[in-house]
């Protein structure tokens, strides 16, 4: 991730050294929806207003994630469109693109996934797989029921993933 990219992808989250939230922009918006839906779950399980929360997100934003996933205390959706969150364990510092998929699968197993992890568009990560920390799954890429280690980006569809070594730390410098 090239310096202009990593600067323009900041700038919708931060003003300088100061973290900030902007509700007239879609994505900020869409994490608070989340974040509401899933707090108002936390505290009354079953409540019809977490559910509306939910679904306002889904139609407002096209992202499905029930308010009781729990997603880490720091993450990003980036164009969440068509994303779909399933019951996954999610490590630290997750960030979401467009028409991504988390889910389980056919055992009904969903996966685990480490620190640092960014899904690119059009990614999924399905049934018994393990994801490291600081990985990068790749637009278009299909991880099923496959481990990958450790610091490394991930392209191509399980039968042919294509598994390179990525910098450590990279993605750590992204959430800066």
């Amino acid at each position: 991730m090239g310096t202009r990219f990593q600067s323009r992808e900041k700038r919708k989250f931060r003003d300088g050294d100061r973290v900030m939230f902007n509700y007239m922009h879609p994505d900020h918006y869409a994490m608070f929806l989340y974040l509401l839906a899933n707090t108002v779950s936390r505290h009354d399980n079953g409540s019809p207003l977490a559910f509306r929360l939910y679904y306002l997100n889904k139609v407002m934003h096209g992202l499905d994630a029930y308010p009781d996933i729990e997603l880490p205390e720091v993450f990003q959706f980036m164009h969440p469109v068509g994303t779909v969150l399933g019951h996954a364990r999610y490590g630290s510092h997750f960030c979401v693109y467009q028409g991504c998929s988390v889910g389980s699968g056919e055992d009904g197993i969903y996966p685990g996934i480490g620190d640092y992890v960014v899904l690119y568009a059009g990614a999924s990560v399905i049934g018994r797989s393990r994801i490291g920390n600081n990985v990068v799954i790749g637009a278009g890429a299909m991880v099923l029921d496959a481990d990958i280690p450790d610091d490394k980006v991930v392209l191509g569809a399980t039968e042919n993933l294509n598994i390179r070594s990525n910098s450590r730390h990279v993605l750590e410098r992204r959430f800066r």
